[in-house]
């Protein structure tokens, strides 16, 4: 799962304070990937893919961030190599989960419930 979200180059026994926060997260998110799918969880890149557009800061974080790396349509920022959430994205839009085209008519709101303040 680490390989799925990037991170095949840490080490086994690796302490979490040599992690970057962004390295961090995508821990988080692998422990989630590796879940059993319940169908109610919605996973930030399925709202980016059905966006209508996308700013991508970076290239990373920290003092290494910060800066446009790319904008545009979802299929627009997935072509730019130099954006790694273009990166992660492009393989995201070839799944295809999601209806690709954005419009007045298609859009659609995110209903919470029991949502704390």
């Amino acid at each position: 799962m680490l390989q799925r979200v990037g991170l095949d180059y840490l080490h086994l026994g690796q302490t979490s304070t040599t992690l970057s926060g962004g390295e961090a997260q995508r821990i988080k998110l692998a422990r989630e990937l590796a879940k059993r799918a319940t169908g109610a969880t919605l996973y930030v890149l399925d709202v980016i893919r059905a966006a209508d557009a996308v700013i991508d800061l970076g290239p990373e974080g920290g003092p290494d961030g910060g800066r446009v790396v790319a904008t545009g349509t979802p299929e627009q920022v997935a072509r730019l190599r130099a954006s790694h959430a273009g990166r992660h994205l492009a393989a995201s839009l070839r799944t295809g989960a999601l209806p690709s085209p954005r419009s007045a008519t298609t859009r659609r709101t995110l209903k919470t419930s029991r949502a704390k303040p």
